[in-house]
């Protein structure tokens, strides 16, 4: 996960400036003293950019713990490391699309340097993460932990992240004879990434033993059935539509999402549409690097400004991939999702295909998807995108009709004719899973109204002096 060139030399470089910084303000230049200021100043930098408010008021959508054991898997992640941590490795990847992202020519060749490569990039191949950088990106060092995403209505100010407690969990541990006894356990390990966009930053990533990979009923099995925010000496923060407000006191009941029953796979949380803007994408140069081939991934970036017009954002319980390891590509919009509007005449109409004018009675149309990875001519399965709670559908048309856009379904099964497949979390099989090993499930059908903010875009910023240095 954390294995790029190009993320190695971008530790590299904030680490001198950082060394700079601390030697001037602490005259400390220790790497782990070091470490700790690139994790609190650039991981967990604070600026906020036009994130969206999805809610009236504070609260927290969605704590369910995610997966088992691939966080830290292993210093050295290959097939043999990825099995012994029981994660996911796709043995049937085939990189076809130059490393610029243009198809081959007419004689199936790339530009000198650009061929396919081969073997594929690990990244593509699992979704276990390498244990090295561990304190830059998650502020602590551990192995083979689960991760937890922790996603809030309004964004959080990541540095009150960074630091104390926080978070709260109460763990269900099913006995022998059937009773369920109770703990309390805490992070290890906690992260912006990879929701670290300045227009998003309202999910915390927390790593931790957070439970067994068995279904819920059977002795054994282990889960976070609730979190509370607590109070420390760096409360938890927020931004509101007034500025920073307390977390401490949130709480929400998670007892029903154990990833390994039937049914527990991620789900839609909230969805809304606005006007195309690309204010806030991106983050700082240090959190870019950790998905090198990721950026830019904006609707415009993909797609033009005059095409782009609209944007109706997802917001999810947990990442969003095909099978656990694969990338969602931008133009599997019909594979997975399935829009709804509410025609003049009252009738809820779909809008099932990307691509094709649908009139209710105004034009509107479905382009494609962004906020995934970089534009290509053609997207093969070595496609690498940020993995995030965030997916944008990019539309065009008349205003009004974006006005009458109404919910969005994920069917997850064959309906209406059409061949819906479900998403899995990070801990899903990817296409070769290993036998014997327990993965996540699939998400079950479900959807969500659609939010109108095409005139209040329900947006919030937020300036810090908190960022991280230039690594130039």
């Amino acid at each position: 996960m954390f294995q790029s060139r190009l993320f190695l030399l971008a530790l590299a470089m904030a680490l001198i400036a950082i060394q700079q910084d601390a030697t001037a303000q602490q005259g400390n230049n220790n790497t782990a003293a070091n470490n700790r200021l690139i994790y609190e100043r650039c991981m967990m930098e604070d600026t906020i950019v036009n994130s969206d408010l999805w809610a009236d008021e504070p609260k927290i959508m969605s704590a369910g713990f995610g997966f088992s054991e691939i966080v830290g898997c292993a210093d050295t992640i290959n097939q043999q490391t990825v099995l012994q941590c029981q994660g996911a490795w796709q043995t049937d990847v085939v990189c076809t699309v130059c490393k610029d992202g243009k198809s081959p020519n007419r004689n199936g060749k790339c530009a000198p340097g650009n061929e396919p490569p081969n073997p594929p990039p690990t990244r593509v191949l699992t979704s276990a993460g390498a244990a090295n950088a561990l304190d830059v990106v998650w502020g602590s060092t551990f192995s083979r932990q689960g991760g937890l995403p922790i996603c809030f209505s309004w964004p959080v100010i990541m540095s009150t992240a960074a630091t104390g407690v926080d978070f709260e969990f109460t763990k269900a541990t099913v006995q022998s004879d059937g009773t369920i006894a109770y703990s309390k356990i805490y992070a290890k390990g906690r992260t912006s990434y990879p929701n670290f966009e300045k227009n998003e930053k309202h999910c915390v990533v927390v790593a931790g033993d957070w439970g067994a990979r068995l279904p819920s009923t059977i002795p054994g099995a282990s889960w976070p059935v609730n979190l509370t925010i607590i109070n420390d000496t760096t409360p938890l923060m927020l931004v509101g539509p007034n500025g920073p407000v307390s977390a401490v006191g949130l709480s929400i009941n998670s007892s029903t999402s154990n990833p390994y029953d039937a049914g527990k796979g991620p789900y839609l949380l909230a969805a809304k549409v606005s006007k195309m803007n690309v204010e806030g994408e991106g983050g700082n140069a240090f959190q870019e690097q950790i998905c090198d081939t990721c950026m830019p991934n904006d609707g415009v970036s993909l797609y033009g400004k005059t095409r782009a017009r609209y944007r109706l954002r997802m917001y999810y319980s947990g990442g969003f991939t095909p099978n656990g390891v694969r990338a969602l590509k931008p133009t599997q919009y019909s594979r997975f999702f399935r829009v709804y509007a509410r025609h003049r005449n009252g009738n809820l109409v779909a809008l099932p295909r990307a691509n094709v004018v649908y009139r209710i009675p105004e034009p509107i149309s479905i382009i494609g998807m962004a906020d995934l990875g970089r534009k290509q001519e053609e997207y093969d399965n070595c496609y690498d995108e940020d993995r995030d709670n965030y997916i944008d559908i990019i539309l065009t048309g008349s205003r009004k009709a974006m006005a009458r856009l109404h919910s969005i379904k994920m069917p997850t099964k064959r309906y209406k004719g059409m061949d819906y497949k479900p998403l899995f979390n990070p801990g899903g099989p990817g296409s070769t899973p290993f036998p014997n090993i327990t993965y996540t499930q699939p998400s079950p059908p479900n959807s969500i109204r659609i939010q109108n903010a095409l005139v209040d875009p329900k947006v919030v910023s937020y300036a810090s002096s908190r960022q991280c240095p230039p690594l130039g």
